[in-house]
């Protein structure tokens, strides 16, 4: 497969490269609403997995967020 280069000259050119370009949502662009799903004892202390709305997921040890994803 072969791709064809880009060139000014196309009649498409403006309007393929004025489109907006898609972002991934920020997952600290709002305030997250923390829900447990679940959690376990452990020698360290309970662990908690918890995640929001936005996709975003935590791990708290001992009721301290440890990782974020």
């Amino acid at each position: 497969m072969t791709t064809a280069a880009c060139s000014p000259t196309d009649v498409d050119h403006d309007r393929d490269h004025d489109a907006p370009v898609p972002q991934p949502a920020d997952p600290d662009a709002h305030q997250h609403e923390w829900l447990a799903r679940s959690s376990h004892r452990t020698s360290e202390g309970t662990v908690t997995y918890e995640s929001c709305h936005c996709g975003a997921h935590r791990v708290l040890r001992a009721g301290v967020p440890v990782a974020r994803v």
